[in-house]
C-alpha cells in the first residue's frame, strides 16, 4: 500500500542506487495521499493513516535530505 514509508524508502533507494547523482530527481506521489475529509478551509489534507509525519514533513524528507521532489 502507498504510505509514507513507501515514499522515504523509495527515496533512500534513488540515492543509495545511483538514481539520483544519474539525474533522476522526481518522486511522483499522483494518488492515495489524500484524507477523506478536507480541511475546514476546503483544502485538500494528507491521510493521516498512510502519512503520519504529514505531506509537508514528507516533501522536507525527500526535497532537503535526498535533493530531489516530490511531485
Amino acid at each position: 500500500m502507498y504510505s509514507e514509508r513507501l515514499v522515504k524508502s523509495t527515496a533512500d533507494v534513488m540515492v543509495a542506487r545511483g538514481f539520483s547523482a544519474a539525474g533522476y530527481k522526481y518522486l511522483i506521489v499522483d494518488d492515495c495521499w489524500m484524507g477523506a475529509k478536507r480541511t475546514s478551509e476546503g483544502k485538500l489534507q494528507g491521510d493521516l493513516q498512510r502519512f503520519p509525519s504529514g505531506i509537508p514533513a514528507l516533501v522536507q524528507y525527500v526535497s532537503s535530505d535526498h535533493q530531489q521532489q516530490l511531485a
